[in-house]
């Protein structure tokens, strides 16, 4: 059983750092700690609301002791600034982190609120998780946008187009997924291993994305490890601070999974890390097929009428 001890008084001591700004108006603990579900990877997740736009400050994160943590900061009238009916809208592909309040709030614990509406929206976001037709609409609405994102890349330059299709998978397939279990994407350091329970999905989205295990994980590390550090800028706080930590917990995949979707936002230089072949044109048309398997697996799973 995980000791949760350091992370709850991790969790309440950034709680109460920012919960004492002038401009917060409500602070909320989220993610695993608040859910119940912390496991020995775990970081501290928060999300903080202002009265006004904190503009350019509005992400934080740092590392106390071996734990992670992060806090997102947002005007509070981004809480209300959509409709229930607006989340059963998928995010588009580009340009959006399909990040709602559904996805902010989720089974988060309410530390401070001093003007009611953290609470207010918070309850109603717990209401339409409890909702499984609600969600099961959703997850229909990620995977009917995730199919017509997949056929755009027909003709799509096939580099682009395998490392598009992997975001489709992650963000259309294996969140439809996951809503029809009644929750929402999460741990995305474990993205590919809490996948094994349904073996079908889990060896489509290993091949997507190219995941070879230990043996796999040893060879991108000492292949990150080679690069000049040039190529390595950017990248290596994220390797030490995710990536090896993963490793020690056995996250053989998940942690390659982590470290080559940030890569791939520039793949320049780092091909054997993005696990792309000289033949990008039928590697294209494997990623492409293997991508509409995994959405129409869970479409199939559980068929919304």
């Amino acid at each position: 059983m995980t000791d949760t001890t350091g992370l709850w008084k991790l969790a309440t001591a950034k709680a109460d750092e920012y919960a004492g700004r002038a401009d917060v108006v409500g602070v909320a603990i989220t993610g695993s700690v608040a859910r119940g579900h912390s496991w020995h990877g775990s970081d501290v997740d928060l999300w903080a609301f202002t009265a006004q736009d904190p503009g350019k400050d509005s992400f934080f994160d740092g590392v106390e002791g071996e734990t992670y943590w992060e806090i997102d900061l947002k005007p509070v009238s981004w809480l209300t600034g959509s409709a229930a009916e607006d989340w059963l809208t998928p995010p588009a592909l580009h340009g959006h982190d399909g990040v709602t309040p559904v996805e902010a709030l989720w089974g988060c614990i309410v530390h401070t609120d001093r003007v009611g509406t953290l609470t207010r929206v918070a309850a109603h976001v717990a209401a339409k998780m409890a909702d499984r037709d609600w969600l099961n609409r959703r997850a229909a609405n990620y995977l009917l946008y995730g199919l017509g994102a997949l056929d755009a890349l027909r003709d799509v330059p096939a580099l682009a187009a395998i490392l598009t299709a992997r975001q489709i998978a992650d963000k259309y397939a294996v969140a439809a997924h996951w809503m029809q279990q009644g929750v929402l994407l999460s741990s995305i350091m474990r993205m590919p291993e809490r996948l094994a329970d349904w073996s079908d999905l889990h060896a489509l989205y290993r091949q997507i994305w190219s995941l070879e295990g230990e043996s796999g994980a040893r060879a991108f590390s000492a292949a990150f490890e080679s690069l000049p550090a040039a190529r390595r800028k950017g990248f290596d706080q994220d390797y030490r601070l995710e990536f090896l930590p993963a490793l020690s917990h056995d996250l053989y995949d998940g942690a390659v999974h982590y470290l080559r979707d940030h890569l791939s936002e520039s793949p320049e230089g780092r091909a054997p890390l993005l696990a792309v072949s000289a033949d990008l044109d039928t590697q294209k048309s494997e990623v492409l097929h293997w991508t509409r398997d995994l959405l129409e697996r869970v479409r199939r799973a559980h068929p919304h009428r």
